[in-house]
């Protein structure tokens, strides 16, 4: 039931079209990553599957506040839209960046504490401040850990070259190009929010419902389906260690 109580949780009336849009393109991606997943037995995929199903649950809650009239929204479809949007791409980034997983979870677990605090509209102004700037030191984190992530695989993808042959590694490159480009999406989707919430919540950017559609999911939108069409399964057969490879030193 609607509550008119909670009349500042939006400063616009959420769009249902947008909303469903986004829950149907990562439900259908969700989908897919489970199916690849449990198919290829790639276990090292399930974070993303994970993160693929927060983001279609919190777009669902979004279709949900959506579905209520102006300025009498419901508490929990906006607070489970909040934190799940929020910390999606910090559990996507902990199936990328698998050696750096610590960081993403600490990344995750800092995001999620400060997410709370921010989506309570009962909290004090010092409480959603304190809680916007955890979310911050949450987003510096896992930008942090993918650009030291994006350096090391780019030595690694250097000296590879210089190792191989290009036909003995052209599986490896496509995969690495793959990681290259999802995370430039993901430190996008980053940067978005870590402006957002230095604004805080006067901030223009948490006046127009445009912007986190175009700067937040549409990235991790164009992402997964980036995963779903180049899934690590196919390294199986490739991989650079553990398998054959063209040497140039051979």
């Amino acid at each position: 039931m609607s509550d008119c109580r909670y009349q500042s949780l939006f400063a616009y009336a959420p769009s249902m079209a947008a909303a469903a849009f986004f829950t149907s393109a990562f439900g259908v991606s969700a989908v897919l990553h489970l199916g690849q997943a449990v198919y290829f037995k790639t276990k090292c995929m399930i974070p993303l599957v994970v993160g693929a199903f927060f983001e279609t649950v919190g777009y669902i809650m979004r279709c949900l506040s959506a579905s209520e009239d102006f300025g009498c929204w419901s508490l929990p479809p906006f607070i489970i839209h909040s934190i799940l949007v929020l910390v999606a791409p910090a559990v996507i980034a902990a199936s990328i960046t698998r050696i750096f997983v610590a960081g993403d979870v600490a990344s995750f677990l800092i995001q999620s504490y400060g997410g709370s605090m921010v989506s309570k509209p009962t909290a004090t102004e010092s409480s959603k401040k304190a809680g916007q700037q955890i979310v911050l030191a949450g987003l510096v984190v896992q930008v942090a850990f993918g650009v030291l992530f994006t350096i090391v695989a780019g030595v690694f993808h250097r000296r590879i070259c210089k190792a191989f042959t290009a036909a003995g590694v052209s599986q490896e490159i496509r995969w690495l190009m793959t990681l290259y480009g999802v995370m430039v999406l993901v430190t996008i989707r980053n940067i978005f929010r870590i402006a957002e919430h230095s604004g805080g919540q006067e901030s223009s950017l948490m006046k127009h419902e445009y912007l986190p559609y175009l700067l937040d999911a549409s990235p991790i939108l164009l992402a997964l389906p980036w995963f779903n069409w180049c899934h690590p399964y196919k390294m199986k057969k490739t991989a650079p260690f553990g398998y054959p490879l063209t040497s140039t030193a051979s």
